[in-house]
């Protein structure tokens, strides 16, 4: 699992991420899922910098998308775009909440056919919306396994 974002370019202006915390219901922060339970992921992120260059990164739209891989048939989808907006003004880490999502069975992180457990793999991509400022990213890549109980 990793995570990478940018601009990284102290004391001018930073956006740094510690990554994506899968969670549910049962367990705040696992990435192992049991079938049932609705699934959220939490994007943490932090803009440092020079005030006035922090402040020009308040109030503007963001999405976050998840590009999802089953590892045990390859099959692909996506979550999202969800639409969020940065906090104003922006005083220390924030972060961005995307779900639940259901689990086990039809849904959109079924087990594998035949077993009893499955193995996805979720890219998770923050980016501002607006012109000249897409580049502003963040990128998680994390394993999330659904077993059953």
């Amino acid at each position: 699992m990793s995570t990478i974002s940018k601009p990284i370019d102290p004391p001018v202006i930073s956006l740094t991420s510690t990554g994506v915390i899968v969670s549910t219901p049962s367990l705040p922060d696992t990435d192992i899922v049991v079938a049932g339970d609705p699934v959220s992921f939490t994007l943490n992120l932090d803009i440092t910098g020079f005030p006035f260059i922090v402040a020009l990164l308040a109030n503007e739209p963001v999405e976050v998308r998840h590009h999802v891989v089953n590892v045990e048939n390859g099959s692909r989808f996506t979550l999202g775009p969800f639409p969020f907006v940065t906090p104003s003004p922006i005083t220390g880490p924030f972060s961005f909440i995307t779900g639940p999502f259901p689990t086990g069975g039809a849904t959109q992180f079924p087990l594998a056919a035949g077993d009893d457990d499955a193995l996805y793999q979720v890219f998770t991509e923050f980016h501002f919306t607006v012109p000249g400022a897409k580049e502003i990213s963040a990128f998680d890549d994390r394993v999330v396994a659904i077993t059953t109980a």
